[in-house]
């Protein structure tokens, strides 16, 4: 209870609740005063304006005063006008609470009224991560500071986690930016200090996670993989740090069949793409993020390729007989294939059954398929693709011959030979798998020439005694298990005395004044064997030889030849078919004689020999010109790097048919391939830039 000079009695009532102060108006008989629009509250921050107004009621003109019992605070009456309006700004010393007395009176007294205010320490708050608390790795994450009760603050930041975070990333105003880097994927807790210089000091923490950075990538197959009509297409698209992902795909290839519906929600691609969509198709896949809207893309190339038939997996095009010979014809876009061949051999016991569904083809070569064979295969499937290869076998006869024969053969074809003088050579095979030997000897007395007197490896040595004068012919059989045979006859006349007989040691060959050798076999550049030695014997005597002598057909062993075969009139193919083997027999005077000639000696043997010439002969007789049609007639195969006759014929031929107009001059170049391409499409031909057999028929035929 408190009475002022004029014994008024007035009293003020506080209620406490929960630790606020309410009070009431004081109630006296000149008037009253209570206190309204009190801004922010009855507990504020430091630095934080409090503004309140005191009504006073039943006075004339009051004046206002207000006391604070805190002490040392920096509230006074100062702070109040003459209209009751108070504004106060406490600062670092008025941290606690204050009891404010606010009093209104005039001439004729007074009332006063109280409030209680507690001030608090500065307060920081920090705003929400934008765009979120979760981000990935190289997306910029920002936040505020709002300070209350700070003058002109200073900032500081701090990273748990010990990453790329530091003051540089908080301005001036208290506003941080960072854009973690691969290095902070994991969890962060940023710490902001501010101080101020009243020495106030306060800090807030955020929580941010750094995640991998978004990834999209193609599974299942490279850029660029090939494919054919017909046959699906199947990729999926991935992706990892994207938040419900949309896929969108655009083709550049035009027209295009691709759109959005062939890449589901899943990241899914399926497309199966038919004949018009040859070619490269570039794909643009674009993923969004549902929930950031960020988006990632990537290029994927699908080359569709026409379908195409290729072998692979041959090692070399000749065998011998009953030697097998296999390779794979692959089908590259096909579905469900099935292959069928044809071979231009006739009578070859080659058929369908020698390649299986697969198109692994497996044949073991009897004696009456010696000779070239040109096999076409042909592959379809039931969605209409269809497409065709050819391969040239050339089958080869198993060939005995001798070699290193001493004494060599006299000039009538036979050995002399004296008692106690020995003859030796060896035996040459061609075609045979473990060979075994057996000697057969006419001698019309008894010889002492046997089949021991041949090694295992094919080494021949025996010495006449004195009841081996005289004539023998001796035959030499070499079989295998194969069921290969061959063999060879040798004329020797023993003598009682020593004769003049030539010992030179490492003599290769057989040497005769009549023409005794036959060419039988189809020879080309790789072929081996007696038969290319006595091909080269010819080209030497002719004078377009001059390379060194062995059983390979090289370059120069073709280059020759076709110089051979301008002279004699004959088309320049660098190849020995029919017409130049019959001229080569022609030329036969005083040739060189291999032992496959003396093989031919054999009646046995000859026989043989004509039978697979007769064969090879009725095999070329569909395409060979007979002579008489001046009509040029294509024989053997083209392509790129080709020269010669067939050649300038060819280009002769396109020009005709108006799908060529450059040089003739015999040689297979870019424009020559892009002439053929255009008469084979013209002709409804496979499109391969080659002479094969169908475009040689289409050629012969007009």
């Amino acid at each position: 209870m408190k009475l002022d000079k004029k014994s008024h009695f007035f009293c003020t009532i506080i209620f406490v609740g929960v630790g606020i102060l309410f009070p009431l108006s004081i109630v006296q008989a000149s008037g009253s005063i209570s206190i309204q629009s009190l801004t922010p509250g009855i507990s504020l921050p430091v630095g934080t304006t409090l503004t309140l107004t005191a009504n006073a009621s039943g006075f004339t003109n009051p004046g206002f005063s207000v006391e604070d019992n805190f002490g040392g605070g920096s509230l006074s009456s100062a702070n109040i006008n003459s209209s009751g309006y108070l504004s106060w700004t406490p600062i670092a010393n008025d941290i606690g609470t204050h009891s404010l007395t606010i009093t209104a009176g005039d001439s004729s007294g007074g009332a006063s009224v109280s409030q209680a205010i507690t001030v608090t320490p500065p307060v920081m708050t920090l705003a929400l991560p934008s765009p979120s608390a979760t981000v990935n790795a190289g997306v910029t994450v920002t936040f505020s500071s709002t300070m209350a009760g700070f003058s002109n603050p200073t900032y500081s930041v701090s990273d748990s986690f010990g990453g790329t975070v530091s003051n540089a990333n908080i301005s001036p105003s208290g506003y941080f930016s960072w854009v973690p880097s691969t290095t902070d994927i994991g969890n962060h807790v940023v710490t902001v200090t501010a101080k101020d210089a009243f020495g106030h000091s306060t800090n807030a923490s955020q929580s941010i996670t750094v995640n991998a950075p978004p990834k999209i990538a193609i599974t299942s197959f490279p850029s660029g993989t090939p494919f054919s009509p017909g046959e699906q297409v199947a990729f999926t698209v991935t992706t990892s740090g994207i938040s419900s992902p949309t896929f969108s795909i655009y083709d550049s290839f035009v027209p295009s069949t691709i759109g959005n519906a062939n890449l589901n929600t899943s990241g899914n691609f399926s497309w199966t793409p038919n004949a018009d969509a040859v070619g490269r198709h570039p794909l643009f896949i674009v993923v969004t993020d549902g929930i950031s809207g960020n988006s990632l893309s990537l290029t994927h190339v699908i080359n569709v390729e026409t379908v195409t038939v290729y072998i692979q997996d041959l090692a070399q095009n000749s065998v011998y007989t009953r030697n097998p010979i296999y390779f794979t014809v692959v089908a590259k876009g096909f579905s469900t294939t099935t292959y069928s061949l044809s071979d231009s051999l006739p009578g070859s016991t080659v058929s369908n059954k020698n390649i299986s569904a697969l198109g692994y083809f497996y044949w073991v070569p009897g004696v009456s398929d010696v000779g070239l064979h040109i096999l076409n295969f042909t592959a379809k499937d039931p969605l209409g693709h269809t497409s065709s290869t050819t391969k040239e076998i050339i089958v080869r006869a198993p060939s005995l011959s001798i070699q290193s024969l001493n004494p060599e053969l006299t000039k009538s074809s036979e050995v002399l030979l004296a008692v106690g003088v020995p003859l030796t050579f060896s035996l040459n095979v061609s075609g045979f798998t473990y060979p075994s030997y057996t000697l057969s000897d006419t001698f019309s007395g008894k010889t002492t020439a046997t089949s021991s007197n041949i090694s295992t490896s094919g080494y021949f040595s025996w010495t006449p005694l004195a009841q081996d004068i005289g004539t023998h012919t001796q035959k030499i059989f070499a079989s295998d298990p194969l069921g290969h045979s061959a063999n060879i006859v040798l004329t020797i006349i023993v003598n009682s005395t020593k004769s003049p007989i030539s010992t030179k040691s490492n003599s290769a060959s057989i040497t005769q004044t009549k023409p005794n050798h036959i060419f039988t076999t189809y020879l080309a550049p790789g072929s081996t064997g007696a038969e290319v030695t006595a091909l080269q014997n010819v080209l030497i005597k002719e004078g377009f030889f001059f390379g060194t002598q062995g059983d390979h057909y090289g370059p120069q062993t073709k280059a020759a030849v076709i110089k051979y075969q301008a002279k004699h009139g004959l088309e320049q193919a660098g190849v020995i078919g029919p017409k130049t083997r019959a001229a080569l027999n022609k030329s036969l005077d005083t040739a060189t004689m291999t032992a496959s000639a003396v093989q031919a000696s054999s009646t046995d043997t000859l026989s043989l020999q004509l039978q697979m010439l007769q064969t090879q002969l009725a095999a070329l007789k569909q395409v060979q010109s007979d002579g008489t049609d001046n009509v040029y007639k294509f024989l053997i195969s083209l392509s790129v790097g080709s020269s010669g006759t067939a050649v300038t014929e060819l280009q002769k031929r396109l020009t005709k048919s108006g799908v060529y107009a450059g040089p003739i001059n015999g040689k297979f170049g870019p424009q020559t391939k892009a002439a053929v391409i255009k008469y084979q499409a013209k002709h409804g031909l496979e499109q391969a830039g080659v002479i094969g057999p169908k475009t040689r028929a289409a050629l012969n035929a007009e």
